[in-house]
């Protein structure tokens, strides 16, 4: 009986999808829906999937209020513990995804890159000859001083 409730409203909407009924169970089936929990935030739903899950485990043990309070604190909890595995799913998936596009290009690349142009070494101005060409004195007094010692 439940089957069929849910059964007759699906095909008249995929089977018939022009006419004015399949039109109104849209609206009010799906676009409504999809209206109300676009007000919702994310854990406003978990707190609510917390608290089917668990009342009928935490309300014969404890008052009403003190299992709200629990599922309350545990909504916080597994929102935070959802939002920081998804943020290291995020950045786990992009550094595989650019793994896997370097090696499908790497794969389907036909032809070595260009090498790159160098400039020809003569094209180089010639250098002159520096201005002192003493040597370095001190240079020289450390070799005289090794010499000496030997």
């Amino acid at each position: 009986m439940t089957t069929a409730l849910i059964a007759i409203p699906l095909c008249i909407m995929l089977f018939f999808p022009k006419t004015a009924a399949a039109k109104w169970l849209h609206k009010h089936l799906v676009v409504g829906l999809i209206d109300a929990a676009a007000r919702f935030e994310r854990r406003q739903f978990i707190y609510f999937i917390l608290m089917i899950m668990m009342m009928h485990s935490l309300l014969p043990l404890m008052s009403l209020e003190m299992a709200t309070l629990i599922i309350a604190d545990l909504s916080l909890y597994y929102d935070a513990v959802i939002t920081a595995y998804l943020a290291a799913f995020a950045a786990r998936a992009k550094s595989v995804w650019w793994a896997i596009k370097s090696r499908v290009a790497a794969i389907f690349r036909c032809r070595r890159p260009a090498a790159r142009h160098r400039r020809d070494v003569a094209s180089k101005p010639p250098r002159k000859p520096a201005a002192n060409d003493d040597p370095d004195p001190a240079h020289e007094t450390k070799i005289a001083t090794v010499g000496l010692a030997a």
